[in-house]
C-alpha cells in the first residue's frame, strides 16, 4: 500500500486543475467556432459544400475508429449503427467532391441515379440530418460532437435550398426575355465554350441583380448543372427556365 505524500497530494491537485482549464478552454473555442458559424451562415458568406465535405471526412474518420473499438469490445448492435454512418460519410464525400474528382464521378452518378431526391440541395440536407441524427445515437464525445456538426450542416442545406428557389422563381417571373437571358449568357462566357463556370455564374446572377450569396449560389448552380460537368450550358439554363425545377419539398409528393 503506497503512502501518499504532500508532493503526491499537490501534484493531483495542479493535474485536475490543468484539465478543468484544457474543458473550458474547449468548451469557450467550441462556443467561438459556433458562433462564427452561425454568422457566416446568416451572412452567407461561406461555401456550403466546403462544410459538407468537412462533415463527411470527420464521419469516415470518427466512424472508423468507433467501429473498430466496438469490435474490440464486442459491442455489435453499436458496431452496426457505427458501420452504418462510416458509409454515409464517404457517400457525403462522393456528393460534395465528385465534380473535382475523376473517379467519384461514376460513383456519384450512380447515386443521383438511384437515390434521385440527392441531386437536391435540400435532399443532401435531409440525408445529412439522418446522418449526424444517427452519429449523436453512439457514446463517443467525438461521435456527438461531428454528429451535432452534421445536422447543423444538414438544416444549413434545407434553409440555404429553399431561399435559393425562392430568388430563381423570382428570376422566372421576371421581365426579361429568353433573347435578353441569351445576350447576357453569352456576354459573361468570355471564353466562348457555350458554358458557364461557378465564377461566371456568379457574374451572370450580379447581371441578372438576384443579389445572391456565395451558399446561395452554389446551390443555384447544382440545381441547373443536371449533368454534373461543373459548367452550365445555356441549354441546361434553358431547360429549368422552361421545366421551372424548383427546390421545394413539395417535389417529393
Amino acid at each position: 500500500m503506497t503512502e501518499s505524500t504532500p508532493l503526491a497530494g499537490a501534484s493531483n491537485v495542479v493535474t485536475s486543475q490543468a484539465l478543468r482549464n484544457t474543458a473550458a478552454q474547449s468548451k469557450d473555442y467550441a462556443k467561438k467556432k459556433l458562433g462564427e458559424m452561425r454568422q457566416m451562415a446568416k451572412d452567407g458568406d461561406f461555401s456550403i459544400r466546403l462544410f459538407g465535405l468537412f462533415g463527411g471526412i470527420a464521419m469516415v474518420v470518427v466512424s472508423g475508429f468507433g467501429l473498430l473499438g466496438l469490435f474490440l469490445t464486442l459491442q455489435f448492435i453499436q458496431a452496426i449503427v457505427e458501420f452504418y454512418t462510416f458509409l454515409m460519410g464517404f457517400v457525403v464525400i462522393i456528393l460534395e467532391s465528385g465534380r473535382q474528382i475523376g473517379f467519384l464521378k461514376k460513383p456519384m452518378a450512380t447515386l443521383h441515379a438511384y437515390a434521385v431526391f440527392l441531386k437536391f440541395v435540400w435532399g443532401r440536407g435531409a440525408l445529412y440530418f439522418v446522418a449526424g441524427s444517427l452519429e449523436l445515437t453512439q457514446t463517443s464525445i467525438f461521435d456527438k460532437i461531428v454528429g451535432m456538426y452534421m445536422c447543423i450542416v444538414g438544416v444549413m442545406y434545407i434553409v440555404v435550398g429553399r431561399r435559393v428557389s425562392g430568388k430563381l422563381d423570382q428570376l422566372r417571373s421576371s421581365v426579361y426575355s429568353e433573347e435578353q437571358l441569351l445576350h447576357e449568357f453569352n456576354a459573361v462566357d468570355v471564353d466562348k465554350t457555350g458554358s458557364l463556370t461557378l465564377s461566371q455564374f456568379r457574374v451572370l446572377t450580379d447581371k441578372l441583380h438576384l443579389g445572391m450569396t456565395r451558399s446561395e449560389l452554389e446551390s443555384a448552380f447544382l440545381i441547373m448543372d443536371k449533368d454534373d460537368s461543373d459548367r452550365l450550358t445555356y441549354q441546361e439554363f434553358k431547360n429549368w427556365w422552361s421545366a421551372g425545377i424548383t427546390e421545394q419539398p413539395a417535389s417529393l409528393i
